[in-house]
């Protein structure tokens, strides 16, 4: 219950900052991780990005901030950008036996967005990350997706 609260509010909060400004969407992204796409204009080409999952019963959450670059054809975007990450995962430590683990990183999103012209938009991005908590360790991120912008 405390996770549909959770996106109940982030949708909220996201959909009253920027509805008016035609620049809000919502969609889901697969790959690693897998879960809701949030994204709203703060200002510019300047996109915040919120993804929220819960991949296998595990916890997955990160924050971006994109630059967006147009391209041709019309409605081709390419964006990187950086942020951060927070997930909790169940490992097993024995018979029968689970630990929850956390990590906390940064992280660097390189992507392309279509967006159609019923405001349908399909994207795919590839993201070398870095773990600084509780170690450190380079992994990458990716995956495909498919958003809706409202308005």
């Amino acid at each position: 219950m405390k996770r549909i609260n959770f996106i109940i509010i982030l949708v909220i909060l996201l959909y009253n900052s920027e509805i008016k400004a035609n620049k809000f969407g919502v969609g889901i992204m697969i790959g690693e991780p897998v879960g809701i796409n949030f994204t709203s204009k703060i200002s510019g080409e300047k996109y915040l990005n919120i993804l929220a999952g819960w991949p296998g019963g595990n916890f997955y959450i990160n924050g971006d901030i994109n630059l967006k670059n147009n391209l041709e054809p019309k409605g081709l975007l390419w964006y990187w950008g950086g942020g951060l990450f927070f997930d909790t995962k169940k490992e097993k430590v024995g018979k029968g036996e689970t630990e929850t683990k956390s990590n906390f990183g940064i992280r660097i999103p390189f992507g392309l967005e279509y967006i159609t012209d019923i405001k349908l938009a399909f994207l795919a991005e590839i993201v070398p990350s870095l773990t600084i908590l509780p170690e450190t360790d380079f992994i990458f991120m990716g995956g495909i997706g498919i958003r809706y912008y409202f308005k």
